[in-house]
């Protein structure tokens, strides 16, 4: 699966609330996620209603993905939007982090409420 790496969406940054590290935050959201069949087959959905199992794993996926990404982020870089130095969205997989981390190939933009998408510049 590849996808902008976002452990945590900005301003949602676990360093801000007490208590609640990043691996809590996730752990919390696979405790408290569990939704009958019945339950999704009323909500309202523009085409067909997603199948509850199928639903279900992808959720538990993202949930291990997150897992894996926190697990190898800097802690102080959690929550950060990862990007390439060039200022692109980290393109990378999941398995390919701990090498670009390593390489110095990943910078981290915190965001903010209102904020913008950074742009890098090279330094003059």
């Amino acid at each position: 699966m590849r996808s902008s790496l976002w452990a945590i969406s900005p301003g949602q940054r676990a360093a801000k609330t007490p208590g609640f590290s990043p691996a809590a935050i996730l752990e919390q959201a696979g405790r408290s996620s569990h939704y009958s069949a019945e339950e999704v087959h009323e909500l309202s959905f523009a085409g067909e209603p997603p199948d509850p199992g199928e639903l279900s794993r992808k959720w538990h996926q993202a949930l291990d993905s997150a897992k894996q990404v926190v697990a190898l982020l800097p802690s102080d870089e959690v929550g950060k939007c990862a990007l390439t130095r060039d200022g692109e969205l980290y393109p990378g997989a999941i398995s390919e982090l701990e090498e670009s981390l390593k390489c110095d190939e990943v910078v981290f933009h915190a965001g903010s409420i209102r904020g913008a998408f950074p742009r890098l510049l090279d330094e003059l």
